[in-house]
């Protein structure tokens, strides 16, 4: 009994090991194609230094003023498309780059769906610029 128990053990740490090891690699990827991209911007946003290739499309704070509260993120994409980047430490939430410099953070009451759109923050560099709707 304990050396199947030993077995299964060493089976799932292995198997997480190679999932970690999986995830890196395309993350390194990701970001190794970022840095090489000649377009690619660099802008500073809640603290994090952000890294992105800007996407074709001009957005400003007037794109979100019809974005509903309450909405999920599925909606806010019909509307704007995909975020540029996802922000956070544990918890994610979708962040739109403006024309101008700034960022817009879209943050949700159901965070881990990015469901039910429960403010909308426009920030300048680090600094919260202002919040553009909240709950």
């Amino acid at each position: 009994m304990n050396k199947k128990i030993i077995i299964s053990c060493l089976l799932i740490i292995s198997l997480i090991t190679m999932m970690m090891i999986y995830k890196n690699n395309t993350m390194d990827k990701a970001t190794d194609a970022i840095d090489k991209a000649a377009d690619a911007i660099e802008i500073n946003v809640e603290g994090f230094e952000i890294k992105y290739i800007p996407q074709n499309r001009s957005l400003t704070v007037e794109d979100f003023q019809n974005i509903e509260l309450g909405v999920s993120i599925d909606e806010i994409e019909e509307k704007i498309g995909e975020p540029d980047v996802w922000l956070g430490s544990g918890i994610l939430h979708p962040v739109y780059i403006l024309d101008d410099g700034r960022a817009v953070a879209c943050y949700f009451s159901q965070f881990y769906t990015c469901k039910d759109l429960k403010e909308l923050i426009v920030y300048k560099g680090n600094n919260v610029d202002y919040v553009l709707k909240e709950k």
